[in-house]
């Protein structure tokens, strides 16, 4: 595996105005939502892995994104960019090809703190444009992923120049950055792995956790069985459809409603986060 030195990603990124043998994955086991209390269920799983953006929507990609994938083997690059370009078509965007301007950045690093610091450092203001605490999480966090932000919160909205009329903007994102921690990742394979990415590339979820165990996002928190792969659970597939076929301009609350509903509609019945 291809790794990169710390100073190669400001130069090729600033930011802007073969493992497919999977095994079982690591589902839990439930009945299907149907009562109130499972309502309160899913919303819970919901609040637990996106955090409300500072315009108290849920943030999210407009239309399309634009992925690079560095650090690893190109076969490896390719694995993961046309996983992510594949869940990105089922939920409703589009991944531009090789030529577009770089939205979405994934790095492996052997020092990823060094290079965390080093990307921060290049454009404070920019990267510090969701709040200060995630700037500094993305810098300071010793997880073996880690990600950040730069969203533009007056999407198709906020109030014209010389005049007082305004309509409600929504929060799309302009830039994300993930940076894996090679020393980290341990025996994950490359499908685990790239599940994983590609949830948090369509999502950005809040970082620290604690996530459900009915997410691919608790992987890391997670003891990993020998005869079990992890991946994209049911429970995860739902919460973005429901991501993107809310409304842009809503706020999280209907947000979050609409992602509750597609879970309620259309979620596996093998699979429910009631344990946590």
């Amino acid at each position: 595996m291809l790794l990169i030195a710390s100073g190669a990603i400001a130069q090729e990124f600033k930011p802007t105005d073969s493992d497919t043998s999977r095994q079982e994955q690591i589902i839990v086991s439930g009945n299907r939502v149907s009562t109130p209390e499972d309502a309160k269920v899913l919303r819970r799983f919901t609040e637990q892995i996106l955090e409300p953006a500072k315009s108290d929507q849920l943030a999210r990609w407009n239309h399309r994104v634009c992925p690079k994938i560095m650090g690893v083997r190109d076969e490896e690059a390719r694995f993961i960019r046309e996983r992510i370009a594949k869940l990105a078509e089922d939920v409703g965007l589009r991944a531009a090809d090789d030529q577009c301007n770089t939205t979405l950045l994934i790095a492996f690093a052997l020092d990823a703190a060094t290079l965390a610091k080093s990307l921060t450092d290049s454009d404070r203001i920019k990267l510090k444009q969701d709040g200060y605490a995630r700037w500094r999480q993305f810098r300071e966090t010793g997880r073996p992923v880690r990600w950040l932000t730069v969203t533009d919160f007056c999407s198709a909205g906020c109030a014209a120049p010389n005049s007082r009329l305004s309509k409600a903007g929504q929060a799309n994102f302009q830039t994300l950055i993930v940076i894996v921690d090679h020393e980290q990742i341990g025996e994950f394979q490359i499908g685990e792995l790239t599940d994983y990415l590609a949830m948090v590339s369509l999502s950005a979820p809040e970082m620290q956790g604690p996530w459900p165990s009915g997410s691919v996002l608790a992987m890391f928190d997670t003891e990993r069985r020998e005869v079990e792969r992890f991946g994209l659970t049911d429970y995860d597939l739902a919460l973005l459809r429901g991501l993107y076929a809310s409304r842009g301009n809503a706020g999280a609350r209907e947000q979050i409603s609409r992602i509750v509903a597609e879970m309620t509609a259309g979620v596996d019945p093998s699979t429910d986060p009631r344990d946590d």
